[in-house]
């Protein structure tokens, strides 16, 4: 049988830990906003909303996170790059595509960067706390 490499297996966890981070971030931030918005009008109702979102942004988050990141996240490991302040601008390659090809407004290309950053962090911290 073959044996990952201690790279190999740091990385495949890293890729399918870090977008989990997306639901209590965007949970905790869209609840906030909610009531900050319209406290009167904040309910249960509100509350599940925001968070079935937060699970909704793994679909996004997850294709992109194996494909895209995992793929920077080697090749910069490989040229000995693997930096805090190489991997957050990288992470943002697939947001500005997506904001060029759909031309996104301004407030999704804002929550769309944040995840992307909030993911490219707790990717870097798994990887390098799986050591």
């Amino acid at each position: 049988m073959m044996k990952l490499s201690s790279q190999s297996q740091r990385n495949i966890g890293a890729a399918l830990a870090s977008p989990v981070i997306l639901v209590p971030v965007i949970s905790i931030i869209g609840n906030i906003y909610s009531y900050a918005s319209n406290p009167a009008m904040f309910n249960f109702e509100e509350l599940k909303l925001v968070i079935a979102f937060s699970v909704l942004t793994l679909m996004y988050a997850y294709p992109i996170t194996i494909v895209f990141g995992s793929i920077s996240a080697v090749v910069l490991q490989n040229f000995g790059l693997f930096k805090l302040q190489y991997v957050l601008p990288i992470s943002l390659i697939p947001t500005l595509y997506f904001h060029l090809r759909w031309h996104l407004s301004l407030n999704w290309l804002s929550i769309f960067m944040f995840c992307s950053l909030v993911v490219a962090l707790t990717y870097w911290l798994i990887y390098k706390w799986l050591k």
